[in-house]
């Protein structure tokens, strides 16, 4: 799946996207654009919407590395994801990414 987890109260949707980068995958980045929504229906915790923005890796030559709640962290290519991605909403978004190179709602 794509680094991701809950807004926490008081805190803006980008902000959220940057601590999570950081906590998942031990990258600081920076946010841009209007994020790309996404609804799914099959996390067991809840339906809910996922808010992907474009990021831009502050360290332009960082790699990720699995923190926090993230088992395996890793870059890959349009053709190289894996098949098996968690969650509608997060196939969704890959899926736009794939076709656009945009999360859907930025033009």
């Amino acid at each position: 799946m794509l680094p991701a987890g809950f807004v926490e109260y008081g805190e803006a949707a980008a902000d959220t996207a940057v601590r999570e980068a950081a906590e998942e995958c031990r990258v600081r980045v920076t946010v841009s654009g209007t994020p790309g929504v996404h609804f799914g229906t099959d996390d067991p915790r809840n339906p809910g919407y996922l808010l992907v923005f474009r990021a831009t890796l502050v360290d332009a030559v960082a790699e990720p590395v699995a923190g926090d709640d993230a088992a395996e962290c890793r870059w890959f290519g349009r053709d190289d994801l894996p098949r098996n991605i968690a969650f509608m909403a997060h196939r969704a978004a890959v899926t736009a990414w794939r076709e656009r190179g945009l999360p859907t709602g930025e033009e």
